[in-house]
């Protein structure tokens, strides 16, 4: 059985991406301790690598689609 992947929308990829930053910032100016930023920057990396292997899985897929749609179509011709 195979899985579809769909990509997960941009602002998920920008919350992993600013919630990263953001937690390294407040650990540095103290302001979260070290095990919450830890688990917030965590957490966020977690974001965004899903989102980027969602997108990466579906234009592959998408990439494989439109080879067989061509590849019908040049054999109806």
């Amino acid at each position: 059985m195979a899985f579809k992947y769909e990509p997960l929308p941009a602002g998920f990829m920008i919350v992993g991406m600013l919630g990263f930053i953001g937690s390294l910032i407040f650990w540095n100016s103290g302001r979260l301790s070290p095990p919450w930023a830890f688990t917030l920057a965590l957490l966020s990396a977690i974001f965004f690598i899903a989102s980027v292997v969602t997108l990466r899985e579906s234009i592959e897929i998408d990439k494989h689609i439109l080879y067989h749609k061509r590849r019908k179509k040049k054999k109806r011709k």
